[in-house]
């Protein structure tokens, strides 16, 4: 039996089962449609090199400091 690799609305859906109050604020509230996109695109791209993502307040301090 074969599985079917998880699509990119479903490893991005399993990213944020782990978000916290400051996670959705950011998400919602402080970022627009690109930054939304970028982190989306990154959670995708991480995942298939086994890397877990931060989480989008953590995600946005790093993008600070850069």
């Amino acid at each position: 039996m074969t599985t079917q690799p998880l699509t990119k609305a479903e490893i991005f859906i399993n990213s944020t089962m782990n978000w916290d109050d400051n996670d959705r604020t950011t998400w919602a509230e402080s970022w627009d449609e690109i930054q939304r996109k970028d982190y989306m695109d990154t959670v995708v791209a991480d995942d298939a090199h086994g890397i877990t993502t931060a989480s989008p307040s953590i995600f946005a301090m790093i993008q600070a400091v850069e």
